[in-house]
Order: C-alpha cells, then structure tokens, then sequence
C-alpha cells in the first residue's frame, strides 16, 4: 500500500465509506472489495463492481457470507454460478447461486454433480423437462436427488424403463411406484424384494407395495430375511399361514426387534403358549398377547407337582417369575373369574403369590451394606368360582 493508507483502510468506518463511493476505477474498487478490514466497506466497494472475475473470486474467497452473497447477486454467468452452487463452502451461497439459474442443462449438472442434497433438490425443483430428469434420476450423486427427479416423472414410458433397468434398487422402487400399470409395478416390487443383493431395507419397504397373494406366498414361506418374511406375512389374507410364519420368525430369528414385532403380530393361542412353553428369547412377549384363558393355562403349567425333574422344576420356576415380570405383577381384571375349581384356583394363588428375596451387598471398602428388595409374582383376589 505504500507510505499512504487507502481512505477505505480508515479505522473510521463512514471515513472509509466516504472513500469507497468517490472511487470509480473497477482496480481500485476490487482492492477494496477484496481488502477492506470492515465488511460494511467490502459490501459497498462489490456493490460498484461489474467485473465478473473480481465478484468470482470475492464470492469464492470473502471470510464474509454478506459480502459473498452481494457479489453473487451481480454475477450473470450461468457457469460459474453452478460451479459456486456446487463447490461454495457457505450453504447460503449454494442455494442463492442455483435461485439464479435458468437454464435447463446447467440446472441437471447442478443436480447431478452435488454431493450433499440441499443444492440438487432446489435445481431438481427448476428441472422441467422429461429427458432432463431421467439424466438426473440415473446419474446424481445424491440418492435423494435421484429420488426427486422420478417423482417429477409423468412419462410412463420413462418410467417403465427405470423400473425394470436401473442398477439402483430405491430408484427402481420409486419408479414402480408411479407405474399406472398395476402388473407391471407388482412384478418389480417382487423382483426387488426377492433380490437378496438389495438392501434388506429396499427389499421390505418393495414387499411391502406388493398385493399379489401369490407372491405374498412366495416370499413368507421361502425368504431367508426374516424381515422381508415379516413385511410379506402382514400383507397374506391368509391369516393362518401368516400366524405360522410369525410363529416361525420368532423361534429363529437372532435379531430382538424383529422377533419382538412378529410376536406383537401373533394372536393364534396354540402357537403363543407354545413360545412361552419352549422359547425363553421370546417369553416375556409372548406371554403380553395371550388371552386370560391361556395364561390360566400356562399358569397351570408351572405348577406341575412333579418334582423328580429338577430341570423341569428349575424352568418352570423361571416361567413363573417371567410370567409376573411380563405382566408387571398385575393379573388380568376378571382372572379369578375364569375358574370354577377352587383347588385349582389355590394350587395357582400359592404358587404365584407374592415373594420377597432379600439380597445384601457389603463394601469392603467402607464398611457399609446395601439392601434391596425383589418381589414377583401376583395380590390374588378372593375365590369367586
């Protein structure tokens, strides 16, 4: 700067405004612009500018996103717009530099080339042409995107093509899903959900959309995933096949959530009493979707006389107390109700009344002990047979 400050350098800022506005020459204003200590004074030198590789360049390298913005507003270049919108580090910038294109094949390269969703899904939004969006559905980056440009697909033709061609199975799935021919979307939906190289998420969500009862059937008795058998199960009108598949989810699959939800779905007493008899992994869940007649049943169970079996003796006891623990030591209103035999009535009362253990745990370093208490079981209401 030499022995001399600019006036625009003045530590007084209306000084250094004063400055700005006498200058003329696009030099001495781009040294401003660029080098003002006081953002107010950089936004007034850009406000002058017409120099589009000056704006590029304070839109690209300015610490302020005001001063960015103020000289992106004067950039006309549809090019350089898009490389702002795609690569600008200031997300307000991005989506201020595609709010200026217009034109169509820049605003899909836009929506192809960006990698984080908020600038493709505004230019997918400008995107109007048919030929444009299939370009954007087939090549984006962002898989939201992808999903954006078939959405804005009408033509069925295009449509159909992707459904039965492209290598991404979400996209697949979007398209089939605006498919006017009902055969055609339910085949690719089967196709989908039986394609065990889709994400198990894809593949749930396509059987899910399927209706066909055929290839309902299909899919819940030969599927490996146990998930995809579950979306296909709660879609059979055929209620006793699906009950069977539950069933069946819930003895074999590893993952909770999944047998959890097979169970919620169980309501054939037989197969829950045979869960709560013979499956401690899903015990406790089985036990919240039996009827009071089949817990009155179960209860019975547990009270086997027979104690010669110690490891019968030993299971049963832990179904009690998983019994009491599932129904958070509250029997069913009514449950007294059920019975017409006060023997049996007295054998269940005695064994599932309430208990106490008591448990103490000493620290070796202090010197003091803790207490706690654990109850289980059921309060018994009087005989009411």
């Amino acid at each position: 700067m030499g022995l001399f400050k600019p006036g625009w350098m003045n530590n007084d800022v209306d000084k250094a405004l004063h400055a700005v506005e006498k200058l003329t020459n696009q030099s001495g204003l781009a040294k401003a612009a660029k080098n003002a200590p006081d953002r107010r004074v950089r936004m007034k030198a850009v406000e002058k500018l017409t120099d589009q590789a000056v704006l590029i360049n304070i839109v690209n390298n300015d610490k302020d996103s005001e001063v960015r913005i103020t000289a992106l507003k004067k950039i006309t270049d549809e090019k350089a717009l898009a490389g702002i919108a795609i690569n600008n580090e200031f997300r307000n910038v991005c989506v201020e530099a595609v709010s200026k294109l217009t034109t169509e094949s820049i605003l899909a390269e836009v929506a192809k080339k960006d990698r984080l969703g908020f600038v493709s899904k505004r230019a997918v939004e400008k995107v109007l042409t048919q030929a444009s969006l299939v370009d954007v559905a087939k090549n984006a980056n962002y898989i939201g995107t992808k999903k954006e440009a078939v959405q804005k697909l009408t033509d069925q033709a295009k449509l159909l093509d992707l459904a039965n061609n492209e290598s991404d199975s979400a996209i697949r799935l979007t398209a089939a899903e605006k498919l006017n021919n009902e055969t055609s979307a339910q085949r690719v939906f089967s196709e989908i959900a039986k394609n065990q190289n889709n994400p198990s998420s894809i593949r749930r969500e396509a059987a899910e959309k399927l209706t066909d009862q055929g290839l309902l059937l299909e899919l819940a008795n030969t599927e490996i995933d146990n998930s995809v058998r579950l979306a296909a199960a709660n879609k059979l009108e055929n209620e006793t096949i699906a009950q069977k598949v539950y069933s069946e989810i819930a003895k074999n699959e590893r993952d909770y959530h999944i047998r959890q939800k097979a169970v919620e779905k169980l309501t054939d007493q037989a197969l829950l009493l045979d869960l709560v008899k013979n499956d401690h992994n899903t015990r406790k869940e089985s036990i919240r979707n039996l009827s009071p007649e089949s817990l009155k049943n179960i209860m019975l169970f547990c009270c086997d006389a027979d104690t010669s079996d110690l490891l019968k003796k030993i299971g049963n006891d832990v179904m009690k107390k998983e019994i009491a623990e599932a129904l958070s030591n509250e029997l069913p209103k009514g449950f007294s109700e059920l019975f017409t035999d006060i023997d049996e009535y007295k054998k269940i009362s005695e064994v599932f009344k309430y208990r106490e253990e008591k448990k103490e745990k000493t620290s070796v370093t202090c010197g003091t002990t803790e207490r706690w208490t654990e109850k289980y079981g059921f309060n018994f209401p009087p005989f009411e047979g």
